[in-house]
């Protein structure tokens, strides 16, 4: 039955996946912050990326991402934090870290370079510990390798795209397209002409749990992330670049 279900999986999946790769825009050193907006309340540079600027030791051809996170309203408080290990040829990710805390301490692992077709993903919840397996799609990214990737990627109007991303202790099948033309997009680092992208996340072993989401990536050379918008029960999250920066 599982090799019945990975053979439709794949069929398809097989006439979509993740855009051709362009030049990448980013490099060592890049740290991006966001404004993020939600529920009501805003938190000043409460999202931070960064590429980090040292190269992964022993391993000449990785690069790592990293986020960091803080949100507080006067009905929720969560710190949060994420790596990203990518092949710096392919950008695609070999393994994923995450961790939050919001009263609760919450982690996950995830060795997405690991053959087979089950994706692991190995969590702690407070004191209980786990392991969800997934159906391996033909490309598996991350949430902190798949704006890069998207940054890096040749993005042609009414292109369509597709791939499965790993978050927190859940597995999503990600589509989405690029609109046509640019738009004018303010954020708190300026106003910037920037290329619109629209997707939509399925949970995959909940298909009635699917997120709109909206990226804006500037048309220029350096195709920030100007901002994201996802769609979630609890209304919605935007993150708006504030800085960004390189050494």
């Amino acid at each position: 039955m599982f090799s019945l279900a990975a053979t439709l999986a794949l069929a398809l999946a097989a006439s979509c996946g993740p855009p051709p790769l362009s030049e990448r825009p980013w490099g060592p050193g890049e740290r991006l912050n966001f404004d993020v907006h939600a529920l009501g309340a805003t938190q000043k540079s409460g999202l931070s990326l960064v590429v980090d600027p040292v190269p992964v030791e022993g391993s000449p051809a990785a690069m790592r991402l990293a986020a960091a996170a803080t949100f507080r309203s006067p009905f929720y408080k969560v710190r949060g934090a994420a790596q990203s290990w990518i092949d710096a040829r392919t950008l695609l990710p070999t393994r994923f870290h995450d961790e939050s805390s919001d009263g609760k301490s919450r982690s996950t692992d995830s060795q997405l370079d690991r053959p087979g077709p089950v994706v692991r993903v190995n969590w702690v919840n407070g004191g209980k510990r786990g392991m969800n397996g997934f159906l391996r799609g033909p490309a598996v990214l991350d949430l902190l390798s798949a704006l890069y990737y998207l940054r890096a990627a040749r993005l042609v109007a009414g292109t369509a795209f597709c791939f499965d991303v790993v978050g927190g202790r859940t597995y999503w099948r990600l589509s989405g397209h690029v609109q046509p033309g640019t738009e004018e997009t303010k954020a708190p680092a300026g106003r910037a002409d920037a290329i619109r992208l629209d997707g939509v996340a399925v949970q995959s072993d909940d298909p009635s749990r699917r997120y709109q989401l909206h990226l804006w990536l500037s048309a220029d050379a350096r195709r920030l992330p100007v901002a994201m918008t996802i769609e979630t029960r609890l209304g919605r999250v935007r993150a708006a670049l504030a800085s960004a920066g390189v050494p």
